[in-house]
């Protein structure tokens, strides 16, 4: 029989190869399974599967029921080749996560975040160029973050005016006009970049000051107010972070 951890590679490879995105499984279900075997535990059991997801305390209800969705997923799966395993009750956690209400930012609080972020210090100045250039470009063009951070200089036509999303949501193509004035900054922003990177290290459009792709930790909410060397501007929901 094979192992959990096998196990749980095939289940990840099936529901990709059917379409799911299980970014969120594969960085949590690890975790589960390194849970079950500290507890000396080779098969998924409900009362495990419920402690590890309602760890550690402070976990909100809505986080808790979100692991043990993953973990019930994987569990039906192995129920086929186990049959030890327990797969977790429905609504042994049933609570929901709350959406947050929208925040419109005025055209004052953009140009004050744009003014903000072209004065984060770096050696080279790129950093305060790239924070401006996507902060600008989700501004103008209301794209998510992901779809930002995923842009390739292929997505970027500056001569036709347009970019491209070609993983948006449902991983549905899309796009998006820019305006004349856009497309003027964006042909700064690749000036600058190719000064200081003139052999492209990345295919990405917007790069760190490393030369890597930007993070989906490169725009975090952030709970502390004492954070230096960061933009930060306050909404309603915590604190924008631009790293």
């Amino acid at each position: 029989m094979k192992t959990l951890a096998h196990a749980l590679a095939d289940y990840l490879a099936l529901r990709r190869a059917l379409g799911f995105q299980m970014d969120e499984a594969q960085r949590l279900l690890p975790r589960f399974l390194a849970f079950l075997e500290q507890h000396g535990s080779a098969h998924i059991t409900s009362e495990l599967a419920l402690q590890w997801a309602t760890q550690p305390p402070t976990a909100s209800p809505a986080e808790g029921t979100r692991r043990l969705t993953l973990i019930r997923g994987f569990a039906r799966f192995r129920a086929a080749m186990d049959p030890r395993t327990q797969v977790p009750a429905i609504r042994l956690l049933s609570a929901r996560a709350q959406r947050a209400t929208p925040y419109l930012y005025t055209e004052r609080e953009v140009a004050q975040l744009l003014e903000a972020a072209a004065r984060l210090p770096s050696p080279t100045g790129l950093r305060a160029q790239t924070a401006a250039t996507a902060l600008g470009l989700l501004s103008v063009t209301g794209m998510r973050v992901g779809e930002l951070l995923a842009l390739d200089d292929a997505d970027v036509d500056l001569t036709l005016g347009e970019v491209t999303i070609r993983h948006g949501k449902f991983d549905k193509a899309r796009a998006l006009p820019l305006h004349a004035t856009t497309r003027d900054v964006l042909s700064a922003y690749l000036v600058a970049r190719n000064r200081v990177f003139p052999i492209a290290p990345t295919r990405s459009f917007l790069v760190s000051e490393q030369g890597t792709r930007l993070s989906q930790w490169s725009v975090v909410p952030h709970p502390d107010p004492q954070t230096t060397g960061s933009f930060r501007r306050k909404y309603p929901t915590g604190d924008v972070v631009f790293r």
